[in-house]
């Protein structure tokens, strides 16, 4: 059974490399075929049979989900929403955001084979709620739809493949009228139930700052959680410890297991009507089920709870099951009650950790070294989540294996459980409650403490770059590794594993320019690496509160392990390009900062008067159309002029008519790549600028949907009449730009270099 497990897991991956409805239908027919053909042969290889049937499932979920899911939203459009609350709503930004199931959309029913689940955002632009929204309420809203779509930058995170793999079907935001309506369904029931919990552990629970780390541990609801606790959790590779999955299931399980069994062998009554044993199974199954609703029945912990079930169904029924066998029935149903598992990074890593316990725990170690053995399971964990980590994060945290060893057990055996028993007790009496949970807290602060000393080992985790054969390469090795002593020999195989980390880490020779124009939303920030030294031109949009440069641009520089910029250009004082100023200078050394304008709070020198310089064969020149600064706001944009090997690219900023007649003027030449200046409206980018630049290649940096409608459709006819290929952010993900070795200039996009059937 594990085999089928693993074959129909491996034909259900062929959901990363599918990207159209069309080659899913191409692959349903030719997998469809195939198994025709061996059930006629009568070909019996099992794990080619369970991988037939894993890509039948698969390219059959995707053409589904592209007629009755996709087809739904395909645009962004004015709707008419009815349906349900199925979140606990946060307030965050200026504006409630939950999840909502939605019944009908524009009077219409949604089919029973489509997703219904809509992430809304409600407060900030629209109308304010006439009353606090709460889970389970049936509401009737009128919406801005938008189909799934988010902004996507190399190493950011990748919000529209988790929407796709979490059943959404589109964003919205509530714009004119929202009315609560009369309903009730179980659904919204269970959601009520929840809604009243999380009030009634909010009265109970100490007012401190492990409190979200408490309602996390708890219910899964980790909004309130401080993005200085979140950057603690992810230095540290502690960030699962919160999300209620395997880890608290387990927990719940084990002391449900320990309590009634302790309990019911005192009873010789309670023991003829039934043995302990099976008593506790059931409690068992009882405790993780209380823990599954508790966490809103995400995704993790249904997978857990599965695994669970057919553990404890096999032993009440006589059934032996070994623990192989358990995992690949609950991978197989797993995938057929969920299709989309195999995208979200939450499935990969609960279930590369079943894997490995399962197969540590089966090897030949002294039951007597307890010690040992628990170090044995998390240092095989640990190198289990190194190929995971590389091929969704980019990163390695060496720290992990530490703090795991340490915390997994603190949470596991002392915190959860106390959490869990103040919880319980809070329904009877709520000042003993808070006195369990203030136990909690101090245990809570020792575990922030651990972390932030175990951080300081590793303040910068290590990135790496990879390819997807060595990762598989690497896995194998190290779950061969893991079998018992007798089998082979272990020094061929640790040597193996050592030299393809070594590989992984040898660094791939750099083009000799590189320029990444980020998907920002509406707004700008383009950095440029050499050689000899970088540069960013404007951080896009930000405020006090957030900026957007926090999810895209120093993400990738991070991965990059680049510390320093040596030239910052802000190229004038608006939000949408000036706004993350803050947020960069708090995450990386600056050794200069240029603007065209003044910059509030900040020393800058003025672009309007500053001399050329060059790294190497690459060549910068602000091209002079301000010199007596009296222009202020868009034309005032600071223009950046770069030249490497022949190759000139324009980065103009927001400058208007009037400044692009002054550089007209001077005698602008032709460049190869240019950046729309304004994103694309119609007071820039003027007939004569686009005829005297003649850009092989025009980029639009533009939020998707945004409310002034760039890039103008004439302004991108305007290019595309002198022969330019148009690049739009919002449209291809963030634009690289790349100058290498040999003198070739190459323009290309995320989404064109990483294709999937949602885009």
């Amino acid at each position: 059974m594990f085999f089928y497990g693993m074959g129909f897991l491996l034909g259900c991956t062929s959901l990363w490399f599918i990207d159209s409805q069309g080659q899913a239908l191409l692959l349903l027919s030719a997998s469809l075929a195939t198994f025709v053909f061996c059930y006629v042969r009568r070909f019996t290889n099992r794990l080619f049979i369970a991988f037939l049937l894993g890509l039948l499932w698969s390219s059959l979920n995707i053409v589904i989900w592209a007629e009755q899911t996709q087809a739904i939203v395909e645009r962004p459009k004015s709707s008419k929403l009815t349906g349900y609350i199925c979140s606990i709503p946060v307030y965050q930004i200026e504006s409630w955001q939950f999840d909502f199931c939605a019944k009908t959309i524009d009077s219409e029913p949604l089919s029973h084979l489509s997703r219904n689940r809509v992430k809304v955002r409600w407060g900030k632009y629209a109308v304010d709620p006439s009353t606090t929204p709460k889970a389970g309420q049936f509401w009737r809203f009128n919406v801005k739809l938008r189909p799934v779509h988010s902004k996507l930058n190399p190493a950011s995170f990748d919000y529209e493949r988790w929407l796709i793999s979490n059943g959404f079907i589109a964003t919205a935001s509530v714009k004119t009228e929202a009315s609560l309506m009369e309903g009730t369904s179980l659904a919204s029931r269970f959601h009520r139930w929840r809604q009243s919990v999380f009030e009634h552990l909010e009265g109970v629970l100490p007012q401190s700052p492990q409190r979200p780390l408490m309602l996390a541990l708890l219910l899964g609801e980790r909004n309130e959680i401080s993005p200085s606790q979140w950057q603690l959790l992810q230095q540290t590779g502690t960030s699962h410890l919160l999300a209620i999955s395997g880890l608290h299931v387990g927990i719940a399980s084990l002391w449900s297991y320990w309590i009634i069994n302790f309990l019911w062998k005192r009873s010789a009554t309670l023991c003829r009507m039934l043995p302990a044993y099976q008593a506790a199974q059931i409690a068992s199954l009882c405790g993780a089920i209380m823990v599954v609703l508790l966490s809103g029945m995400g995704l993790p912990a249904q997978r857990a709870l599965l695994m669970l079930l057919l553990f404890i169904g096999a032993r009440q029924t006589g059934i032996y099951l070994s623990l192989s066998s358990t995992i690949g029935l609950a991978l197989i149903g797993i995938l057929i009650l969920d299709p989309f598992a195999p995208l979200a990074t939450s499935f990969w890593l609960s279930f590369g950790a079943v894997l490995v316990i399962a197969i540590v725990v089966n090897r030949s170690i002294s039951p007597r070294n307890k010690l040992w053995s628990w170090l044995s399971v998390n240092w095989y964990l640990y190198l289990a989540m190194i190929p995971i980590g590389l091929l969704f994060f980019e990163v390695i945290s060496w720290v992990a294996l530490i703090a795991n060893i340490l915390l997994i057990p603190l949470t596991s055996f002392a915190t959860t459980p106390l959490l869990y028993i103040g919880g319980m007790l809070s329904i009877f009496s709520e000042q003993f409650a808070k006195f369990i949970f203030v136990l909690a807290d101090y245990l809570l602060i020792l575990t922030t403490w651990v972390q932030s000393k175990t951080a300081q080992l590793n303040p910068k985790s290590l990135s790496f770059v990879f390819n997807s054969v060595v990762l598989m390469i690497f896995f194998v090795l190290l779950l061969v590794s893991a079998f018992p002593k007798k089998s082979l020999s272990k020094s061929p195989l640790f040597a193996g594993l050592v030299i393809i980390l070594l590989y992984q880490n040898k660094p791939s020779i750099p083009p000799k320019f590189e320029m990444w124009v980020f998907d920002i939303g509406q707004g700008l920030a383009i950095f440029v690496n050499t050689a000899q030294g970088s540069l960013l031109y404007d951080t896009g949009w930000g405020n006090s509160a957030h900026a957007t440069a926090q999810s895209s641009v120093i993400p990738y520089l991070n991965k990059m392990r680049i510390n320093t910029i040596n030239r910052l250009v802000v190229s004038h004082g608006d939000a949408d390009h000036a706004g993350g100023l803050g947020a960069i200078l708090n995450s990386l050394d600056t050794q200069t900062i240029i603007s065209g304008e003044p910059l509030d709070s900040y020393s800058s020198e003025n672009c309007h008067h500053k001399r050329p310089w060059q790294w190497g064969d690459v060549k910068f020149k602000f091209l002079q159309h301000n010199p007596n600064n009296q222009w202020q706001g868009n034309n005032s944009s600071c223009v950046l002029s770069i030249t490497v090997n022949g190759f000139r690219i324009l980065l103009p900023g927001d400058i208007e008519k009037s400044a692009e007649n002054r550089l007209i003027a001077r005698g602008i030449e032709a460049y190869d790549v240019v950046i729309a200046p304004h994103h694309g409206s119609k007071t820039s980018s003027t007939w004569w600028f686009v005829r005297h630049t003649s850009p092989k290649h025009v980029i639009f940096s533009t939020g998707y949907d945004n409310q002034w409608g760039f890039p103008k459709q004439s302004v991108v006819e305007r290019y595309l009449q002198a022969r330019s290929k148009v690049w739009i952010t919002h449209r291809d993900g963030a634009i690289k730009v790349t100058i290498d070795q040999a003198g070739g200039l190459e323009v290309s996009s995320m989404r064109e270099e990483h294709p999937h059937f949602w885009r």
